[in-house]
């Protein structure tokens, strides 16, 4: 039976993968060699499991990874962390940068987990010197065999040759998941942070032959060269040597006459002689004049031929607007309704709240009494119990407080098999002024059922309070002026209403809301009254609006139809100038509003009509013909090309833009 059990983890195996893969190993030491980055063994929860599990089989945990989170957190649930020894890379030559393959003991359920993406680690790891039950060695040094390059016509498995060049990184482990190396690397030794001293030379035996891996590399492409023949090459370089030749002589004029008349190209080919060559050049330029001025007659041949196309823009006279229509908007209309003037709406109803704590300014002389509010609860059954004004309430300090009015304190029920107390909320001020009555929260009994020696009602009649009553002062404190109540009163209800605007149209999004202004206060609390000793008080400003939201383009839709409707006109809602007056919301939450709409309205043109009266009209024809036409203010006629000067017969050539300005 194996004693140890190396798994290499992938960057997306699934931790309860390699915690199968660990509880069904019957190694009692498991190494696992982790990716920088892993979805296993991320999480602390996962290293909680690991070491229960680790703890019910009797098994020790060994961490390799090179990412400082993970080994702290191994180090806190106390697994091994392994890491290189330095004198070993001190003496090591050159290396190359590798990547782990799987590497997993050679049981015969072959559970072992690919590592994908893993990080450099030291080649002096190697296996431990473990057996099986039959005394056989474990890792035969055999190599890895490597997948096949794209570009690699060669078989699947390496030669002999190939794996010989790679027993510098034989491999002793059974491999399940060899990954291709397509580049030259070098060997990184990765120093993870460790809780112990370990390092996977520990486990494994250094006398054994060291990792085999082997590495390969994409093979180069073949470079394809064209080259030409020689006897090609040649000939091109004795003509142009010929032509320097040439150009050299006939510069050197003393030279040419003293030999008898000028340069006579004995040595040229006879193309390239000075007298043919200037009457290739003279001859070459009649034929492109001719060529030219064929090439003209024939380009104005056809475009003479040319049928003229035509542009016309016209802009329709305008008309102005001014009218008023009543409107109605609600969640109730499902759609728009031309006859009785309905659009579909959305209803909003929206409340917020500002509050803030000030500061009193005022000091004066006072004696005044504590303030504060308490639930009075009945546990004594179901009747209902009257509590007058001026109700006398104890704290367990002895201090006496009443209430400000009469109250009917509800009698017990029963929900969901428990007996609920019944509870009345109720102000209460202290019997005498000084400070001594600002007390924290606390539990009240009556004492006029004790002087009546109603013992029952005594301990299950009580008040209790959930903030302190204070306010109770004596001599010269700190007073909540008129200035301070009024500002502080003034600046939450701005801040009141602008949070109820923002919220409305946050929520109204792309719906038009034609009375977001109408927010209204619904009321204001404060913990201290204008002239009341305070240090400082609190208060809160309540505001809200209520109102319907409509589309814009139902609106206009409502506008156009009721406009053209009236009229031989063209309503475009961008050129309209609308306005609301008269907005109220009704108790069926319809919302009511008039819309004065003004703005400019276009005559109607008959475009179609308009291309037909015009084929074949000559320029005078076409002025005359707009003239007559009383819908149109302007027109403008392109024709196309220039020598045109008769519209085109043909519809098709004749494009018209009605243009609102």
């Amino acid at each position: 039976m194996p004693s140890t059990k190396i798994i290499n983890v992938l960057r997306d195996d699934k931790f309860e993968e390699i915690l199968d893969v660990f509880k069904n190993t019957s190694a009692k030491e498991v190494i696992f060699v982790l990716p920088k980055k892993t979805n296993a063994l991320k999480d602390e929860s996962h290293f909680i499991i690991l070491q229960n599990e680790a703890k019910k089989f009797e098994k020790t945990v060994s961490l390799l990874c090179s990412n400082p989170e993970i080994n702290d957190l191994a180090k806190q649930y106390d697994f091994d962390i392994l890491m290189p020894k330095a004198g070993n890379l001190q003496n090591s030559p050159p290396v190359k940068n590798v990547q782990f393959v799987n590497q997993i003991e050679p049981t015969n359920d072959d559970d072992g987990i690919g590592n994908e993406d893993n990080e450099p680690f030291d080649l002096e790891e190697k296996e431990e010197n473990t057996k099986e039950e039959n005394g056989d060695s474990v890792g035969q040094n055999k190599p890895l065999s490597d997948e096949p390059d794209d570009n690699d016509d060669d078989s699947d498995t390496p030669d002999k040759d190939e794996a010989d060049e790679s027993d510098e990184f034989a491999q002793p482990f059974k491999n399940t998941n060899t990954e291709k190396v397509e580049n030259s690397f070098e060997i990184i030794a990765a120093a993870a942070p460790s809780k112990t001293n370990r390092n996977l030379s520990d486990i494994i035996n250094p006398e054994q032959n060291g990792v085999n891996l082997k590495i390969t590399q994409k093979k180069q492409k073949p470079v394809s060269l064209d080259i030409k023949s020689r006897d090609q090459a040649e000939e091109k370089a004795d003509r142009i040597t010929g032509v320097w030749q040439f150009a050299s002589r006939r510069q050197d004029k003393e030279f040419n006459r003293s030999g008898g008349g000028y340069f006579s190209n004995f040595n040229l080919p006879k193309n390239l002689r000075f007298k043919n060559i200037l009457k290739n050049v003279s001859g070459g330029r009649k034929i492109f004049w001719f060529l030219g001025a064929l090439a003209t007659i024939f380009l104005l041949a056809f475009v003479s031929v040319l049928p003229g196309s035509a542009k016309i823009e016209i802009s329709p006279q305008k008309q102005k607007l001014d009218f008023r229509l009543k409107i109605t908007a609600s969640a109730q209309f499902p759609a728009v309704d031309f006859a009785f003037n309905k659009i579909p709406g959305q209803l909003f109803n929206i409340r917020k709240n500002a509050n803030r704590t000030f500061n009193a300014t005022g000091e004066r002389e006072v004696a005044q009494k504590a303030r504060g509010k308490i639930t009075v609860y009945n546990e004594y059954g179901t009747t209902p119990q009257t509590l007058i004004a001026t109700t006398r309430f104890e704290s367990p300090e002895g201090l006496i407080f009443r209430t400000l009015k009469t109250i009917v304190v509800p009698g017990t029920k029963v929900e969901n098999g428990k007996i609920i107390p019944g509870g009345i909320e109720v102000e209460v001020i202290a019997d005498k002024a000084g400070p001594l009555y600002n007390i924290a929260p606390s539990k009240f009994t009556i004492p006029a059922f004790k002087e009546r020696n109603d013992q029952d009602r005594y301990g299950k009649f009580y008040g209790q309070s959930t903030e302190p009553i204070k306010g109770g002062a004596s001599g010269m404190a700190k007073v909540v002026t008129e200035a301070d109540y009024d500002d502080a009163l003034a600046i939450l209800t701005a801040e009141a209403k602008k949070l109820t605007e923002e919220a409305l149209a946050n929520e109204a999004s792309d719906l038009k809301i034609i009375n977001a202004a109408a927010v209204k206060v619904d009321g204001s609390e404060s913990s201290a009254k204008s002239d009341e000793a305070a240090e400082n008080f609190t208060m809160t400003v309540s505001a809200s609006v209520k109102t319907v939201g409509f589309r814009q383009d139902d609106l206009n839709k409502l506008i156009k139809q009721y406009a053209e409707k009236n009229g031989d006109i063209i309503i475009l809602p961008e050129k309209l100038t609308v306005s609301f007056d008269k907005v109220s919301l009704s108790g069926l939450d319809v919302l009511e509003f008039t819309a004065r709409v003004g703005g400019d309205a276009y005559l109607k043109v008959n475009e179609q009509k308009i291309i037909t009266d015009l084929l074949g009209k000559n320029e005078n024809q076409i002025k005359d013909y707009f003239k007559n036409l009383p819908e149109i203010r302007g027109a403008k006629v392109l024709l196309s090309p220039f020598w045109v000067k008769k519209m085109s017969k043909n519809q098709d050539k004749i494009k018209l833009n009605l243009v609102y300005d």
